[in-house]
């Protein structure tokens, strides 16, 4: 789906009171999610889009947020493959459950050799000032979690992958106005899986079809973390899109207690 940059004034059309005028997204960390840190192994994921529970949610080396509960995980890879992995997150703890690597519908399987994902909190306890004779707040990292995912390596050819039905929608398409704003300013603006050749600030024209008004966007900086939405667009008025995108937490400072 390719946006087109535009120009054009008219009404605009908020996002509910947390796009008002002036108002910015929160934080997309907050509210119960936790940030987890999607990371390679090796090089060989390099810049490989990241999907959760449906939708484009970064890239691999980004920072994501998650809420808690069941998610599953797609990573695109080489030979056409897609790695899935099941991922539970819950007030104790997070965990992979189930783990996968799938061809392309009517893609030549391989044999493949993938190390199992692995998710573990970077998150250190905090030093007892009465033992060490230090004061310590509660360790924060550079993300509550980090996910862990090696590059697969492919073998022989297996044979041939089943083939999909592809699924077909009548489609009359629309263009709608969305201006969007980060802080900072300059952010990637991703429209559904695609990259926009612009940067926030900006006004775009999106295409979306008349059966479903609503596109996913997503703006990212690199190191900060993501910051996914679900739009309702309209043709007759300007959608504002706005994300504040934060870095995640610095690992907490010791200071030594005086003498």
């Amino acid at each position: 789906m390719n946006a087109r940059q535009s120009r054009g004034a008219l009404p605009r059309l908020v996002l509910g009171a947390l796009l008002a005028a002036g108002a910015t997204t929160p934080s997309p960390a907050q509210d119960g999610q936790t940030t987890v840190h999607v990371i390679a192994t090796d090089g060989g994921l390099a810049g490989e889009k990241i999907t959760a529970d449906g939708n484009l949610i970064g890239v691999m080396g980004d920072f994501i947020a998650l809420s808690p509960g069941q998610h599953q995980i797609w990573i695109s890879a080489a030979q056409g493959y897609t790695l899935r992995i099941g991922l539970t997150i819950d007030a104790s703890a997070a965990r992979v459950t189930d783990y996968s690597a799938n061809p392309r519908s009517c893609g030549m399987a391989y044999e493949v050799l993938w190390e199992p994902p692995g998710v573990f909190s970077t998150a250190k306890k905090p030093t007892s000032a009465k033992k060490h004779g230090t004061k310590v707040q509660p360790a924060q990292s550079r993300g509550s979690l980090v996910l862990r995912i090696s590059t697969p390596q492919f073998g022989a050819v297996q044979g041939k992958a089943g083939c999909l039905q592809p699924m077909s929608m009548s489609c009359q398409e629309h263009y709608a106005k969305v201006h969007f704003v980060s802080n900072p300013s300059g952010a990637e603006i991703w429209v559904g899986d695609e990259k926009q050749d612009a940067e926030a600030p900006v006004t775009l024209s999106v295409p979306f079809c008349s059966a479903r008004s609503t596109v996913h966007v997503m703006m990212r900086v690199p190191g900060m973390t993501t910051c996914p939405q679900e739009v309702e667009l309209s043709n007759a008025a300007v959608t504002d899109v706005q994300c504040t995108l934060n870095a995640p937490a610095q690992p907490a400072t010791v200071s030594k207690k005086k003498r």
